[in-house]
């Protein structure tokens, strides 16, 4: 057994005889994510994504458990690869890595993940840390290979964003449960749409550009996600941080990575996100709780937004100066929603 593994399974007997279903338990005890209760609506809410504790003693024991037999390697594969979780930057590129070839050279492992949280934005302390020359280099070699072996154009100046895109093009979309992403503002998963929307096209028999409006079909779209948790780091240098009521050129950024994965996910239930990723005005029925952070100007735009979220019970917003929609204007949107609507938080020119 390991000398990592978790204490209370070291020198315990294997009993062939016990369900897989039983070990599949034992399993899912020694995983924190699986043992971490649901987060209050007050953590839901917050505008700052939160963040599931998780312990480093969870790969180890669950890695050690697979060196054991064949039926409990079985069991800890699936809540091994069930979560991929990296929450800091400067371990992001190394532990993706491992991930992303872990699911290229075993595709069973696929159809186990459920959540996919990452922190690829910040740094820790607010210091700076850079990969080293060698993780970056089998970095940029393995998204080659893999991408060729794909055939996923995957072009990006940033050897994060391919990765991350590698991942969701690896992983099987509609077992996905819960997204969280922390990521720079600049990312924009052009490799990743243009390739989904190829596919859609393909399988419809149509002929257009992957940057028409397209319904993404089934095998790739995220059906059972209900909870999507997207925070765009940015240092706001084209944001008006001016905080009074006067007029200004800027814009609401566009947010194509926050558009593409409100798309693919029509079932969501709690969703973070600014209001660049929701300029499509998506329908989304079974929405009920909406953090939306507004950067600019957004005319018009948050009324017809409303109705297409018949279900909201609770929403959070936030402006960092007051060039969007200010509160008789958020009020008079939400004229369908009164009475259903339990919970209402504004934060107008400043972040709260």
């Amino acid at each position: 057994m390991d000398q990592h593994a978790h204490p209370a399974i070291k020198g315990i007997r294997y009993d062939h005889r016990l369900p897989p279903e039983l070990w599949l338990r034992i399993c899912e005890f020694l995983c924190s994510h699986c043992n971490y209760g649901p987060r209050p609506l007050r953590q839901i809410m917050a505008l700052k994504p939160t963040r599931r504790l998780w312990s480093a003693k969870d790969d180890w024991t669950l890695r050690a458990l697979c060196r054991t037999s064949p039926i409990l390697r079985q069991a800890a594969q699936k809540v091994l690869f069930h979560a991929c979780y990296f929450q800091s930057t400067h371990r992001l590129l190394g532990g993706l890595m491992r991930f992303i070839r872990s699911l290229y050279e075993c595709p069973n492992l696929r159809h186990y993940v459920r959540l996919i949280d990452l922190q690829a934005a910040g740094f820790p302390d607010g210091v700076p840390v850079f990969p080293i020359r060698a993780d970056f280099d089998a970095a940029v070699s393995l998204v080659n290979r893999i991408s060729f072996q794909l055939n996923f154009i995957c072009k990006t100046i940033s050897i994060e964003e391919a990765l991350t895109q590698l991942l969701f093009r690896l992983v099987d979309l509609p077992t996905l449960e819960e997204v969280n992403l922390h990521i720079p503002q600049i990312w924009t998963f052009n490799s990743l749409k243009t390739w989904m929307a190829s596919i859609s096209l393909e399988g419809q028999g149509i002929k257009s550009s992957p940057s028409d409006k397209i319904e993404y079909r089934d095998t790739y779209s995220m059906s059972s996600v209900r909870h999507m948790d997207l925070s765009l780091h940015s240092d706001y240098e084209h944001t008006c941080r001016i905080t009074n009521k006067k007029k200004c050129g800027t814009r609401t950024p566009a947010s194509p990575v926050e558009t593409l994965l409100v798309d693919i996910a029509p079932h969501v239930e709690v969703l973070c996100c600014s209001a660049g990723g929701l300029d499509n005005l998506p329908v989304r029925p079974e929405l009920t709780k909406l953090q939306l952070t507004v950067e600019g100007p957004w005319p018009r735009m948050l009324q017809k937004l409303m109705y297409g979220l018949p279900s909201l019970t609770h929403l959070n917003y936030s402006s960092i100066n007051q060039h969007g929609p200010l509160s008789r204007e958020i009020i008079d949107a939400l004229g369908n929603h009164r009475d259903k609507l339990q919970e209402l938080h504004m934060g107008m020119g400043r972040l709260v």
